[in-house]
């Protein structure tokens, strides 16, 4: 379940589809800029409500989730992903794609105003992946490593080339046909991005379906070098 930022999520949804899960996507909400606090308040209340209708009408109407669902976003389209374990145990896992829920300055001081906000009532596995470059200049690690939940894996991409919209279908559909990068940036690109999804549903597959472990270390970071992609 996420919220759908148009045109972003729309190869990893379709990735997870095509491996057996239902995806649902909120779509045609508000976009009220964060420094209107109580209207982008209310706007991430209504998308959380959302989840919890989704789930409940998959487990009771069309018999298929079995009170079992997970979150996922991708970066301003994952706040409400993020906030919506901390008032609820309804759901079992969270993904997140470069969300800047971690950023220092402004946006974190009013996404975390937010009345469900609060860290030490998140206990749901949480999965989380940056540009290594811009988390250790950008982001604050601390609130990361500060969520109570002991499941919670950071994954970190060692590559100065990859751009914020890399983590999403734009920087694919950009590799592959807009030929405004080099062969070498193209392919480290859609490498990553396959990597990226491929560990995406390994983790969903861990705590949603148990069917296997994900093998990452947990509570710390997880550095992949362009290398190390498949």
């Amino acid at each position: 379940l996420g919220r759908l930022r148009a045109f972003s999520t729309t190869y990893t949804n379709e990735y997870l589809a095509s491996h057996g899960y239902v995806v649902c996507m909120l779509n045609g909400v508000e976009d009220f800029p964060p420094d209107n606090r109580p209207a982008y308040h209310g706007q991430v209340t209504r998308e959380i409500d959302f989840y919890h209708y989704i789930e409940k009408f998959l487990t009771d109407s069309l018999k298929i989730s079995n009170g079992v669902s997970g979150l996922m976003g991708f970066s301003g389209g994952g706040f409400s992903q993020f906030i919506a374990p901390m008032n609820s145990n309804a759901f079992q896992a969270v993904a997140l794609l470069e969300s800047g829920i971690f950023l220092d300055g402004d946006l974190f001081e009013i996404v975390s105003a937010h009345p469900y906000y609060n860290p030490k009532e998140f206990n749901t596995p949480l999965l989380f992946f940056y540009n290594k470059h811009r988390f250790q200049k950008n982001v604050s690690s601390q609130r990361f490593f500060d969520l109570n939940t002991p499941e919670k894996y950071l994954i970190l991409f060692n590559d100065s080339t990859q751009h914020h919209w890399d983590f999403a279908t734009e920087g694919t559909i950009a590799s592959l046909f807009l030929n405004t990068r080099t062969e070498k940036v193209s392919t480290n690109q859609i490498d990553t991005f396959k990597k990226l999804n491929g560990i995406v549903l390994k983790f969903f597959n861990q705590y949603l379906k148990r069917q296997n472990d994900l093998g990452l270390v947990k509570n710390k970071a997880t550095i992949i070098e362009p290398s190390d992609n498949p």
